[in-house]
């Protein structure tokens, strides 16, 4: 056998230096226009290498989703300027190349990119592409797929106050997490100090622990003194789990999580809340805090010789009288303050002898009295009938009036800009969009920028069509715009595939401005293509936008969507007594041909959008509420037909949409059985008792100019 390879592989090295020979003695415009010699010569090149086992390939890939790289394992070591000209991956990826590095002791190729999780990855690589000992490429792991990232729970920046009044909300954010488990300790506000502590080192505690046991102690200590009755109680351990419905992987999601499955929900509380994902490992800890479930909104001003306190209702507003009041110490004392009079005021001064109760481990429950420096106070926690809270004590107060800023200190020994004198960071931000080191704002006009645009007569089209653009560049020098001194600019078209389709210089005219044509084939992949313009004195800088490229098919089905109103019960709320408006939103799939589409996909997005009620009996009044475009989100989900074709969803709505000021967008797709999608949107806006109409105006005016602004107030049938 050994021979046999020996003869083979001689008369390969023969019929290469044949064919390389014909190739090097040809006249160099054959050897141009002899493609097929080159093609030839190639082909006994890979065949021998094959024969000869001189290739090398990827034996590996290890893509690692928190580090945002990904590590190729190659069989023989290749030079980075090489893997830098050829290596593609699809979809294409941004790679750091600068962070990226290539070992040629273990031939591993780590690669630092925008690298997306949960994305399959397709690497290309030329088939004529060689390692630095020349063996040639055969193609080996030619895919992967970034892992997902890992599950993460975290709390929204929404306090940790959450009214009792209510349906008692908890709202996180989920990232790659199926199931929530969810533990609330009521705690009694003795334990306050405490909890705070347990919530900082966020690792899972049992009742029969920990603060279970501090409960027990203090409520045996304190309890012969009725002054303290209001702190003590025991510790109430309670739990559930919940499935949540991630839209997206790998991002955070929201997740409302209501904390009605509580025992006596109806009363106030303050809970150690602590969200874990049920799947996760067990040293995986979980995200704590401390909330307060509450209708005693507290406020206070504190200055060096008194304390207010004023208690009042969240839900009414009201002043709440009667309400107990303790505070907490820097030494871990638990003083008694008083009471909330008629008003819910309550105001003590600095230094007041007090009865104060320990909560230190080694003197815990024993009693004194002394005064209370108001410097020394870190809480108030208030009791009332079925309710109780507290709020951490600041020197600066929680008081913060709307509008006023604190200016910027002024560091020593230097000066703050005179009345008139303009800001310095200014005259900076000015000079570096001059494009020029050092500039000032004195010469910055003088030199001039260049700014650059680019643009295609429209947004999509099909394979074979041909598509129009024009590029823009415009110099802004002494107070003016001019054409720019640059007479050249070079136009790229970049396909799907990261594959460049058309490259050219381009003489900009006297105006500054370059057009052309690009033919797309038919044979040209679909997706989304970059156009893009170089410019500047180096065509340093660049102007682009993206265009798509995708084939038309008649649709087979339609969307219809209606609306209907409702008014219903919630008994979501607790306390309360509330009904709730809903808005049902039917989607319906239907073919042309006739017939529904039957357990058809459909996705949909709700948002808040404009009112507009034209009134032809008005003219030169306009109704509504302008919005330049669509607002907040309201719901997005997807879900499956029933066997009309059909899918109601129920949307509540507020205020804001019943009196007209808002109106509801609903933008569904439906997917038949052989995956073809069909759009429509929809606006729906109530009808209200009353319009308020404002007449036309000019949309700017001038200082000084007199403006006069009518209205009118109409009611459905149009009567002032």
């Amino acid at each position: 056998m050994a021979d046999v390879m020996k003869s083979f592989s001689g008369k390969m090295v023969v019929y290469i230096f044949l064919a390389i020979s014909m190739l090097v003695t040809c006249p160099p415009e054959v050897r141009a226009e002899n493609a097929l010699t080159t093609k030839i010569v190639g082909a006994v090149s890979s065949v021998y290498s094959s024969a000869t086992g001189a290739t090398f390939t990827i034996s590996r890939i290890e893509p690692k989703t928190g580090e945002h790289r990904v590590f190729l394992y190659f069989t023989d070591t290749c030079t980075m300027e090489d893997l830098r000209r050829n290596l593609k991956f699809i979809p294409p990826v941004p790679i750091e190349w600068y962070s990226s590095t290539f070992s040629r002791e273990t031939n591993v190729l780590m690669l630092q990119g925008q690298f997306q999780a949960g994305q399959r990855y397709t690497i290309i690589l030329p088939p004529q592409f060689a390692s630095a000992n020349n063996k040639t490429f055969e193609k080996g792991v030619a895919g992967f797929v970034m892992p997902d990232r890992d599950p993460d729970i975290a709390f929204l920046d929404q306090g940790t106050v959450i009214e009792r009044n209510s349906r008692q909300m908890l709202h996180v954010q989920l990232m790659n997490v199926e199931e929530v488990r969810i533990k609330a300790t009521r705690i009694p506000l003795v334990l306050l100090p405490e909890a705070l502590a347990w919530a900082r080192q966020a690792h899972e505690y049992r009742a029969d622990e920990g603060l279970a046991q501090s409960a027990a102690r203090l409520k045996k200590a304190l309890g012969k003194d009725g002054d303290f009755d209001d702190l003590l109680g025991e510790v109430i351990d309670e739990e559930q789990f919940f499935f949540t419905q991630q839209n997206e992987r790998n991002i955070f999601n929201q997740f409302s999580i209501p904390l009605t499955f509580r025992k006596e929900k109806e009363r106030g509380a303050v809970e150690l809340v602590q969200v874990m994902n049920k799947r996760a490992a067990p040293n995986v800890q979980p995200r704590s805090n401390v909330f307060r479930i509450t209708d005693i909104g507290l406020t206070y001003k504190l200055s060096e010789s008194e304390l207010l306190i004023w208690a009042t209702s969240l839900y009414s507003g009201k002043a709440l009288a009667n309400v107990s009041l303790f505070a907490f110490t820097s030494h871990n004392e638990v003083v008694p303050l008083g009471k909330t009079d008629a008003q819910g005021l309550y105001i003590t001064q600095n230094n007041i002898l007090k009865k104060t109760a320990s909560l230190n481990r080694d003197s815990e429950g024993s009693l004194s009295a002394k005064p209370i420096a108001l410097s020394e106070l870190r809480m108030v926690a208030a009791v009332s009938s079925g309710d109780q809270t507290y709020i951490d004590i600041v020197p600066q107060g929680n008081v913060k009036p709307e509008g006023v800023e604190q200016a910027a200190q002024v560091r020593p020994g230097a000066t703050a800009p005179m009345a008139g004198e303009k800001d310095p960071i200014r005259k900076r931000k000015k000079a570096k969009r001059a494009n020029t080191p050092n500039q000032t704002e004195s010469n910055a006009d003088a030199v001039g920028f260049l700014r650059g645009h680019v643009f295609t007569e429209r947004g999509i089209y099909r394979p074979g069509e041909t598509v129009y653009f024009k590029g823009t560049v415009r110099e802004y020098r002494d107070k003016q715009v001019v054409p720019p001194e640059e007479t050249t600019v070079k136009f790229k078209i970049i396909n799907s595939k990261n594959e460049e389709v058309y490259d050219k210089d381009l003489a900009l005219s006297e105006f500054g401005t370059a057009s052309d044509q690009a033919g797309l084939k038919t044979y040209f992949p679909l997706g989304t293509y970059t156009l893009s313009m170089q410019y500047g004195a180096d065509q340093s800088q660049i102007a682009s936008r993206s265009f798509e490229v995708q084939e038309f098919r008649q649709p087979r089905h339609f969307v219809e969507i209606g609306y209907k109103r409702e008014t219903k019960k919630d008994d979501a709320y607790v306390n309360l007594e509330v009904k709730k408006e809903l808005l049902i939103c039917r989607i319906t799939g239907k073919y042309y041909a006739g017939g529904p589409v039957k357990n058809g996909k459909v996705r949909w997005s709700i948002y808040h959008t404009k009112s507009d009620y034209p009134r032809q009996d008005y003219p030169g009044y306009s109704f509504g509420h302008p919005l330049d475009a669509r607002t907040d989100l309201i719901e997005s989900g997807e879900a499956m037909l029933d066997e009309k074709g059909q899918i109601e969803v129920p949307v509540p709505v507020g205020k804001d949409i019943l009196s007209g000021k808002y109106g509801i967008e609903m933008t569904a797709s439906v997917v038949d059985f052989d995956g073809r999608a069909s759009t429509d949107s929809s606006v729906y806006q109530s009808d209200p008792d009353y319009l308020v109409g404002i007449s036309n105006h000019p949309a700017a005016v001038k200082p000084g100019d007199n403006q006069t602004l009518q209205t009118v107030v109409i009611d459905k049938k149009g009567t002032r």
